[in-house]
């Protein structure tokens, strides 16, 4: 076909430019829900994370309390203790030493003993949102994984199709053209 041919041709299909102004609409909706997806995906996962640094900053605060409330119980603890060992002096004997110091691990032992269930369910509680953060993050990873191999799939599909939209459209107006010249 000549170059004026082409020109002929590309001119005069006007179905062809509503098609493709249809089709560029529907591939900039689509593009724009991605798009979308994405935003939202990560908007997502931010807010587990400052969800598990406000958590996080938290149970600080409980442990500043606690360690707070455990110093106040060692001073108590160390008033016993040295209010015994006041009277233990008295008796300067092996056994009243002996004692002074088992008074002192006892104390010791029974401090750790209240403490180890809190500290436990405090790492258990920073354990299980890290791993909430990290199956987030991947599931997030998986699904944009899947979407983008999908997507080069339906990709495709809409450029075949647009084609074949197109396609049709010149013949149709090719048909009402030559109809519309034959006079009927």
């Amino acid at each position: 076909m000549s170059e004026k041919a082409k020109q002929n041709n590309e001119v005069n299909h006007v179905s062809e430019i509503l098609v493709e102004t249809l089709w560029d609409q529907y591939e900039g909706a689509i593009a724009r829900y991605r798009q979308q997806t994405d935003e939202r995906f990560n908007a997502f996962l931010n807010a587990i994370k400052q969800a598990n640094q406000l958590k996080g900053s938290y149970r600080k605060s409980i442990r500043g309390f606690y360690k707070e409330a455990r110093n106040t119980n060692q001073d108590l603890v160390k008033g016993l203790t040295s209010n015994i060992a006041d009277r233990l002096s008295n008796d300067p004997s092996e056994k009243s030493k002996e004692l002074q110091n088992q008074w002192q691990d006892v104390s010791n032992k029974l401090e750790e003993i209240t403490f180890t269930p809190v500290k436990q369910m405090f790492d258990m509680m920073d354990r299980i949102e890290n791993r909430i953060e990290q199956n987030t993050e991947e599931y997030i990873k998986y699904r944009q994984k899947r979407r983008k191999a999908w997507a080069t799939l339906t990709d495709e599909y809409m450029r075949y199709t647009k084609a074949q939209n197109i396609n049709m459209a010149r013949r149709i107006e090719g048909s009402f053209r030559s109809l519309a010249k034959t006079g009927i």
